[in-house]
């Protein structure tokens, strides 16, 4: 990398890390906004720009579809980004959860609805 651009590179960083502070207070609402079910939460958790829908929608237990469609939101609300693989796209999340203190749920703890429960009628 050339002298110039590490330079770049450095004032790019810092600016980043200064939008950072500035709009911090605004982060937190907005991921509480977007992930709202704890699926969704993990999804984002293990977005890492290499897990692919598949392997995310294992892990949630969401369908292929969902997952790319969350990734398509993510993208464009701006808390994820594209990352492109091959001929398609994989999204990489832009903020760690845990710097906002929003807990990663364990889904393999979620309660299954009893049958009792899931044959009561609507009052």
């Amino acid at each position: 990398m050339s002298e110039e651009n590490k330079k770049v590179l450095e004032v790019c960083k810092e600016i980043l890390t200064w939008q950072k502070i500035v709009y911090d207070d605004k982060v937190k609402p907005l991921l509480d906004t977007i992930l709202d079910e704890p699926r969704k939460i993990v999804a984002y958790h293990i977005s890492d720009g290499e897990n692919t829908t598949r392997i995310i929608s294992k892990e949630v237990g969401a369908g292929t579809g969902s997952i790319s469609r969350w990734w398509t939101t993510w993208i464009n609300r701006g808390i994820a980004v594209p990352i492109p693989k091959g001929a398609g796209m994989r999204a990489k999340k832009f903020f760690n959860l845990e710097d906002y203190n929003i807990a990663i749920p364990d889904l393999t703890q979620q309660e299954e609805p009893s049958e009792a429960q899931e044959e009561q009628p609507d009052e």
